[in-house]
């Protein structure tokens, strides 16, 4: 049984590991192919509080969405 559990939590962990990479280049393959400088960017609405979260908010869920259909 605890071969079991352990092999479980590895797979699991396995594909959170996987997600998390490819959630990571998703995001940077949609700067680089609309042409985005993310430090030039991000230093633009750093000091507009409101503007950052809306920014990373839609940011995260256009990535959400675009890992959801493949997996």
């Amino acid at each position: 049984m605890d071969k079991f559990l352990l092999m479980d939590f590895l797979i699991k962990l396995f594909y959170a590991l996987v997600t998390l990479g490819f959630i990571w280049m998703t995001a940077r393959l949609s700067d680089k192919m609309i042409g985005l400088d993310f430090k030039t960017e991000f230093e633009k609405v750093r000091h507009d509080s409101k503007a950052l979260g809306i920014y990373f908010a839609g940011r995260l869920i256009a990535i959400a969405i675009i890992v959801s259909s493949f997996f």
